[in-house]
């Protein structure tokens, strides 16, 4: 890489690693807790970033995530607009996608899977030790991004969300080890 791509990469890690304490910060000076809304939305504005910058730093990014996960217990804005598209999140989050269109979150989508892949991360998520690309989706009744993918119908990201190892079956609780199939109804 040549000296200014190696300097811009730095510049998005310093920038990234910033975002993340004033957050952290933010957090402390509220009793440990988020307020989401308020000083939690920088941390999009830092996967924007990433993306953006095509950070290739897979601990500052695998940081990131695991912050916006400590604080969400989800990935939805992550994936939502990939699987439902920029207008859908909208009208059913309340919030504007940070990508310009559908193939710009699927590509966004992508770089994260890639990095979470690429770490093994694992999200103790409903009391089940999930990957990333298998974290329930809060605001769809706890569906996984697979499944919510088949339900709108877009095998285009299925194919991509399986590339990354999405699985077919998961347990739904860590009490009840009822599996479950995507293409059930």
């Amino acid at each position: 890489a040549s000296g200014e791509n190696c300097s811009e990469q730095e510049a998005c890690q310093r920038a990234i690693e910033c975002v993340l304490k004033f957050h952290d910060d933010a957090k402390k000076n509220n009793n440990n807790v988020c307020l989401l809304g308020k000083y939690h939305n920088f941390l999009y504005v830092a996967t924007k970033l990433c993306y953006d910058w095509n950070l290739n730093d897979t601990d500052t990014v695998v940081k990131l995530l695991n912050t916006i996960y400590e604080c969400e217990k989800t990935f939805e804005k992550l994936f939502e607009g990939a699987i439902l598209g920029t207008k859908v999140t909208r009208l059913i989050s309340g919030w504007k996608s940070d990508y310009s269109s559908r193939k710009e979150n699927i590509q966004a989508m992508e770089y994260f899977l890639q990095h979470a892949t690429k770490a093994k991360l694992m999200f103790s998520n409903h009391g089940v030790n999930r990957r990333f690309v298998d974290v329930c989706m809060e605001s769809y009744g706890c569906s996984t991004p697979a499944r919510m993918t088949i339900t709108a119908g877009h095998y285009d990201v299925l194919n991509l969300l399986f590339k990354y190892g999405a699985t077919v079956t998961l347990p739904q609780t860590n009490r009840h080890y009822t599996k479950f199939c995507l293409f059930q109804p």
